[in-house]
């Protein structure tokens, strides 16, 4: 029987997060690249990271819906769950996060015009 051990999980999270980081600073530089060319990649990493982290405090965990959240944050703004509303809607654990986020951009797209108040 293999047995992985803590360390060896950890640096397999690791890999994987930083390969998670790299595919994302891809997307964003070919979805946003106005965005992207004020910024080195290092910084560009470093708001990923933080995006992950924030994403995580809404339960915002799988692939997809992290690079939702983070698409969000760059298209709108970095702090578009400050909006009472918007963050009502996040902190709605009873709803899956893809439900979240696709009420969270009807919300913003659809209903406001891109504009958060």
């Amino acid at each position: 029987m293999l047995k992985i051990t803590r360390i060896q999980m950890e640096l397999m999270k690791s890999i994987a997060l930083n390969l998670f980081v790299d595919r994302m600073v891809n997307h964003l530089n070919q979805f946003f690249p106005n965005h992207c060319q004020v910024v080195d990649n290092q910084k560009l990493k470093n708001f990923i990271h933080v995006s992950i982290t924030k994403a995580a405090t809404y339960n915002i965990v799988k692939e997809c819906d992290v690079v939702k959240f983070i698409d969000l944050m760059v298209a709108v703004r970095s702090d578009f769950d400050s909006d009472p509303y918007l963050q009502k809607i996040l902190l709605n654990f009873e709803l899956t996060a893809e439900t979240r986020l696709n009420l969270v951009h009807q919300k913003i797209f659809i209903n406001s015009n891109g504009k958060i108040n």
